[in-house]
């Protein structure tokens, strides 16, 4: 098998576009999911061959980091690989292009869990053992710690049918929006690069405490589920 690389160009949409009418961090991460989606049904590794194993892909952290936002009906080409494999988690890295221009980057960390024995598994069975794992890496450094939870609760979300995916959990992609709109779109429009760790399963019908706090360049939230647990903690930054 070919070293898993999958590039493929896509057009900048309206709905993928913010009031200012150019691609931001949820337009951003839908592209790049898409765009793994693609490249894991390319692998035998897609939604529908997983669950006939039993297994289940999970987001377990994403950053995601622009240098310049595309603009709405812009097309863009996009590429993302498999990296690194190490016991229950693994990588996979995205790029932006417009021409020779890099516009954003992303990473995202992944688990696998086995429904039946309700247990995250190994990664690396998992992929064919044919493929040829790129050595290349993209939004390099350690993942930030977020270990602090900000008190100050601005409002609620109730999780919605619309909200889940597959696995009948929060999509991860649906927590963007839920954490930045919270803010006034002058401040929206800053952010330049977003780092979110999932921590917790969201259901239907829950009612999560939305919580957020000012830092020096950026903004910390968290969202806090009705039992105290914390589903997700993100950093989202103005300046690289």
């Amino acid at each position: 098998m070919e070293q898993g690389i999958w590039t493929r160009e896509f057009l900048i949409s309206p709905e993928l576009c913010g009031m200012d009418g150019r691609l931001g961090v949820l337009g951003g991460l839908t592209l790049f999911q898409a765009l793994a989606a693609e490249h894991a049904e390319q692998i035998g590794v897609g939604g529908a061959d997983m669950a006939k194993r039993g297994l289940f892909w999970l987001t377990v952290r994403t950053r995601i980091r622009f240098y310049k936002r595309p603009a709405m009906m812009q097309t863009v080409e996009l590429e993302t690989w498999p990296g690194t494999v190490e016991g229950m988690r693994c990588e996979r890295y995205y790029t932006m292009k417009r021409g020779d221009a890099l516009l954003a980057e992303a990473r995202t960390q992944w688990a696998v869990w086995d429904v039946n024995e309700k247990r995250p598994v190994p990664v690396g069975p998992v992929y064919p053992p044919e493929l040829v794992l790129p050595e290349d890496t993209v939004c390099d450094g350690r993942y930030a710690a977020l270990r602090e939870i900000p008190d100050e609760e601005v409002c609620s979300y109730t999780v919605r049918s619309v909200d889940l995916d597959v696995g009948q959990h929060m999509n991860n992609v649906a927590y963007i929006p839920m954490l930045l709109g919270t803010l006034p779109s002058a401040a929206l429009h800053a952010i330049r690069e977003m780092e979110t760790h999932y921590r917790r399963p969201c259901l239907e019908g829950e009612t999560l405490s939305i919580r957020r706090r000012r830092l020096e360049n950026g903004w910390l939230f968290a969202a806090v589920k009705p039992d105290g647990e914390t589903a997700v903690v993100s950093q989202a930054l103005e300046a690289l």
